[in-house]
């Protein structure tokens, strides 16, 4: 089980570094792929997942579209101080972070779209979305 958990958080942590590396950015006219949602059901390991990494001035992926039921995990991978802060809803209260590494975590058992920035950054475009199906 530990095996598969640590093999499953390389594999995320190997795309995540492979996006980086793409440069990439928020094209608005991307259609984006969305955060991979979790169908079925199943408790416990990373298989319902998603994870954002805040980094620089963005996030990445900015929009996600997931299922009910799966969580989301904010990762700070650098660039100072961050905050995954709601907008426009309480589906979870803002979180802060200031070192790299640090993660935050919030399962959708809700539908609907939730809008978020992060709050040092908005004014240069840190936003996301996440569309919970």
């Amino acid at each position: 089980m530990h095996v598969r958990r640590a093999t499953h958080r390389l594999l995320a942590l190997s795309l995540l570094v492979g996006l980086a590396a793409c440069g990439g950015g928020d094209d608005p006219t991307d259609p984006g792929g969305g955060g991979g949602g979790g169908g079925g059901g199943g408790g416990g390991g990373d298989d319902n997942v998603v994870t954002i990494g805040l980094s620089g001035t963005s996030f990445s992926p900015s929009t996600v579209t997931i299922d009910v039921g799966t969580t989301v995990r904010w990762q700070n991978n650098g660039g100072g101080p961050h905050t995954a802060t709601p907008n426009g809803h309480s589906e979870w209260q803002a979180w802060s972070t200031s070192a790299t590494g640090q993660t935050f975590e919030h399962t959708f058992n809700t539908a609907g779209t939730y809008a978020y920035y992060c709050a040092p950054h908005q004014a240069v475009g840190m936003t996301g979305s996440i569309q919970v199906q």
